[in-house]
Order: structure tokens, then sequence, then C-alpha cells
């Protein structure tokens, strides 16, 4: 048997396929490397991810604590009075300010309680303001009671948004009640003896004759006369101080 030896072309065949090997090895080496930096590029991104999460949650935290700290009135206006100081601590429902809202001013008046049911909602008023200054009003609203010390009921007169009289100024003024007819007499014609009212008729003999009468509303000079009295009668507009019931006048006008 002939043992016939490998050709060189052989031999160094061989050996490039121990190169080649080697080669894969490296290629493989790579492919390992590369896959550990692109997980580690994941794993930061989620990192960041959370981290950008996180932050975002804080900053919505902080516009919640934020929010509470703010004291939102409930309409526009102007601050009259501060009942807080910076850094007080106060309970819900304390009385943090005074809102004049919207800058309207009202008249708070003060009425007696037997006109009460004259008054409605919508009335015209007017108020003398500073410096005499007249102001035109309406009524807002009627007081739902009536004071057991003053026997009054309050009023409330709505004004023109376009005035701006000073808050707690003491005013007077006029609600225009409905127009009624009424029989009055001059407040001079009235005579007041032991805590009654009277007015002195003159009779066709010409003598007086004293009449207990009840009073009403007043305008200027004249006094309304509640109580019956014939409306056709000559009352004594001025002196009845000094008459008595059956005194003998002489009415203006008659002959010396």
């Amino acid at each position: 048997m002939w043992i016939t030896p490998l050709p060189p072309s052989l031999t160094a065949s061989g050996e490039g396929s121990h190169g080649s090997n080697l080669s894969g090895n490296y290629v493989a080496s790579r492919l390992s490397s590369g896959w550990k930096s692109t997980n580690e590029y994941l794993i930061a991104e989620k990192t960041a991810l959370a981290e950008f999460e996180s932050a975002e949650a804080s900053v919505e935290s902080q516009k919640i604590r934020l929010n509470q700290t703010t004291i939102v009135a409930p309409d526009d206006g102007l601050i009259t009075t501060r009942s807080v100081q910076l850094g007080t601590v106060v309970s819900s429902g304390s009385e943090l300010f005074r809102l004049l809202r919207q800058r309207r001013v009202e008249w708070q008046a003060e009425v007696p309680a037997r006109y009460l049911a004259c008054i409605r909602t919508g009335m015209p008023a007017k108020v003398v303001g500073d410096g005499g200054m007249l102001i035109d009003g309406t009524v807002r609203l009627v007081g739902p009671t009536v004071s057991t010390n003053t026997g009054r009921v309050m009023v409330y007169v709505a004004l023109p948004a376009s005035v701006h009289p000073p808050s707690g100024l003491y005013v007077t003024g006029e609600i225009e009640l409905a127009v009624t007819t009424a029989l009055t007499v001059p407040q001079t014609a009235l005579v007041m003896r032991d805590g009654m009212t009277y007015v002195f008729t003159v009779e066709a003999d010409r003598h007086v004759k004293r009449v207990r009468v009840e009073t009403g509303r007043r305008n200027s000079d004249e006094v309304e006369i509640l109580s019956d009295l014939d409306a056709s009668a000559n009352v004594v507009t001025t002196g009845g101080a000094f008459l008595s019931s059956g005194a003998l006048v002489r009415l203006e006008g008659d002959a010396q």
C-alpha cells in the first residue's frame, strides 16, 4: 500500500479553515458586546422615564398645595377689612376679609315698623350723600324682622354703581311710597295734652270743640289724620294751646 502525502494546497486549506474559526469567534464577541450596550441603554431609558414621571407627580402635588394657599374671592370688589395676619393659622369658616362686592354701596335705612306694609321692593328712593349730593336709589330688600329695641325695620336701598360714597357714612334719605290720598292738618294745629293729640274745630256758632285725633305720616309740615275727622271742618291752625272746648273765636276774614 502506498501512502501518498497531502498536497501543500490541502494543508494550506486546512490552515485557512483554522483561521476562519478565529474570525468567527471575534464576530460573536462583538455581537455579544453590542447586545450588552443596547440593554444598558434600555435600562437607562426606563430609569429616566420613571424619574420624569416622579418629577411630574411632585409638580402636581406642589400645585395642589399652592392652590390650597390661594384665597379666591367670590366676586370682584374692594377689600375693606382684613381680619387675618401673615402667618396666622385659621380654621375653616373663619372670617379673613370683608369685601365690598363690585364696589357697590347700599343705604341701610332704619324705617318705623308702621311703614312696613307700604314699602315694596323696587320702590324709588333718594339719599342725601356727602356734601348734600342727592343720589337716586332703589329698594333692594325689606328686612324680615323688626328690632325689639327700636321698633324699626331695616330697608336696603341699592345705589348706582357709578357712585362710590364712603362705606360707613351716616346719611339720611327718603323712600317714595305709593301715592295715596290722606286727610292732613298743619303741624301747628296739633295740641298735645296729657299724652294725647287734639285739634280744635270751629262750630257754626263760632265756638270751638276739642277733638282727639290719631296721627300718621308726615310730609314736611303736614300731618296725616287717621281718626274720623270731618274733611270739611274748620280747624284752628294756630294758638290752639291757649284754647279750651267751648271758647268763642273769630274766623280769619270775619268783620271786626
